[in-house]
């Protein structure tokens, strides 16, 4: 009787078996496409960071390349001082009344102070 079952149904068990076959592809298709799904959403949520952190990374740095500027005009405004004020000390050893020698002295060597500790912000453009 059981080989005579299989043999009468063959077509109809076959059929079942790719049924169940089917199903079984369809619902893996449906998790792997939530999966793609969820995937593809993360990706699109890291590629906006992404996005968001270069613009930062550019703001940072256009704000850095600003800084440096103004403090490469800062540093050259103190050495001209510095210069203009040996070149005045030079002509006027003993300074001017109510400006003592001393006092321009005292300007300059804060000034020098000043300078070397921009030192480390590196070369400025000429």
């Amino acid at each position: 009787m059981t080989h005579r079952f299989w043999v009468r149904h063959r077509g109809v068990i076959g059929y079942l078996i790719l049924l169940v076959v089917v199903f079984y592809l369809y619902h893996a298709n449906q998790n792997t496409s939530h999966d793609n799904r969820a995937v593809a959403a993360k990706a699109a949520k890291l590629a906006k960071a992404n996005t968001e952190l270069v613009r930062q990374v550019q703001k940072a740095v256009r704000l850095g390349v600003r800084t440096h500027t103004g403090v490469c005009r800062l540093r050259d405004d103190i050495e001209t001082r510095i210069e203009n004020s040996e070149a005045f000390l030079k002509q006027h050893p003993q300074g001017i009344p109510g400006l003592p020698a001393k006092t321009i002295q005292n300007s300059i060597t804060g000034q020098k102070r000043t300078i070397r500790a921009l030192k480390v912000i590196g070369p400025c453009p000429p």
